[in-house]
């Protein structure tokens, strides 16, 4: 089904994204992690390579004081690409991207989601364990937030390696019956991995909670981008802002 997006000439008022149907799956229950079948379709995913292509830099990690301030650094346990798509906010295709990432957590407002950014991993290129939750509060126009919920959505899968790799979560139970087949198509089926490792399937995504109880970071949601073998992998990060208490260090 092709999507369409309109938006009126002159207009600020959000443009009109047609429903996007797909599939769902629970993938963990604690920690809640939900595994997204065509999350994107094949135009959206086209759309936002084409838009990263001349943004790629080399990808960093946040540093935070103790008041909030995040910078980006460089890291030897990080060495992909990464390309921030701000300067796009206002494309209808990612608008409604935004949307529907918001409107799958309920009644969020798609004010809460992140500028998106595509990551790009190359042969021997990883991403090592790490979790996407602050340690410290981001602080933006007077308030602290933290990454209540992360998606990673697969832009496409011509790769070999490159699983996004959850040690920390209960195994899904594809050891028997029917179940073994559908998710030994969407994570790898070895058990001498230790939790959920998942692969690259184009359009679809993972999503999971990043906090324990609104507010700390849940230490279960640790993961890691495997380090590509063959060909490259582009992804999507989509991040979700939420308000939480915070007095900070004087």
């Amino acid at each position: 089904m092709l999507l369409t997006y309109r938006r009126t000439a002159g207009s600020t008022h959000l443009p009109s994204c047609q429903h996007h149907p797909y599939m769902t799956r629970i993938l963990s229950h604690n920690p809640l992690s939900i595994y997204i079948e065509d999350f994107l379709t094949t135009e959206e995913r086209l759309h936002l390579q084409n838009l990263a292509v001349p943004l790629f830099q080399a990808s960093t990690v946040g540093n935070f004081d103790t008041k909030g301030t995040q910078s980006g650094v460089k890291s030897s346990f990080r060495n992909s690409s990464s390309a921030k798509l701000h300067e796009h906010e206002e494309d209808p295709v990612i608008t409604c991207i935004k949307q529907r990432a918001a409107a799958f957590q309920g009644y969020m407002s798609p004010d809460n989601v992140e500028p998106l950014v595509v990551v790009r991993y190359q042969p021997g290129q990883f991403y090592d364990y790490h979790n996407d939750w602050f340690p410290v509060p981001a602080r933006f126009d007077g308030h602290y937030y933290n990454r209540v919920s992360s998606f990673f959505v697969y832009l496409d899968d011509n790769c070999e390696g490159g699983a996004t790799h959850f040690p920390m979560f209960p195994k899904v139970g594809w050891e028997e019956g029917d179940s073994r087949q559908t998710w030994c198509d969407h994570i790898e089926c070895d058990p001498t991995i230790k939790g959920v490792a998942v692969k690259s399937k184009a359009g679809n995504a993972v999503f999971w909670i990043n906090l324990n109880g609104d507010t700390q970071g849940d230490n279960r949601a640790i993961h890691s981008g495997l380090p590509v073998k063959n060909g490259t992998k582009y992804g999507l990060n989509i991040f979700s802002l939420s308000m939480v208490p915070y007095i900070p260090e004087s």
